[in-house]
């Protein structure tokens, strides 16, 4: 999923409707019966005075506002909340619950604060190629856009 470019200014109900469309939460299984779908929301860079801007990086403001706006549409549940209703079958149409690739700093720094001022918890993704040694060239190629 990519988010709006920098360089753009949209509404929330902008980014809503474009980046987060309304989806059947069903889908038919091969044997006939019908299966929940559950739906996150992944974001992966953050800028503010010390990372750097990035296509597709949120400022914490631009965060705030997106959350602000999918509250009014969906519910965000607490990483917890969200686990034990995926596992016990209970999640509702509305329900969404926020995830975090490779667990970056600017993650923390940017994104967490925001978090924290929502009473949010979210599930963090973390980067595992660098425990076997792989730097992964897409984070260092993103600087030179």
């Amino acid at each position: 999923m990519r988010l709006p470019c920098r360089r753009k200014r949209l509404t929330s109900s902008h980014i809503l409707t474009s980046y987060f469309p309304p989806q059947t939460t069903q889908r038919i299984l091969p044997n006939g019966k019908r299966d929940a779908m559950a739906y996150g929301i992944m974001f992966h860079h953050f800028h503010n005075q010390n990372h750097p801007p990035g296509q597709g990086s949120l400022a914490a403001e631009q965060l705030d506002a997106l959350l602000q706006a999918l509250q009014e549409q969906q519910t965000i549940l607490s990483a917890q909340e969200w686990l034990e209703r995926a596992v016990n079958g209970s999640l509702q149409e509305e329900h969404r619950c926020l995830t975090f690739d490779d667990a970056l700093l600017c993650q923390y720094e940017v994104a967490l604060p925001v978090l924290k001022r929502y009473h949010l918890s979210a599930f963090w993704f973390v980067y595992s190629s660098v425990f076997h040694g792989k730097r992964e060239q897409l984070e260092i190629y993103r600087h030179f856009r």
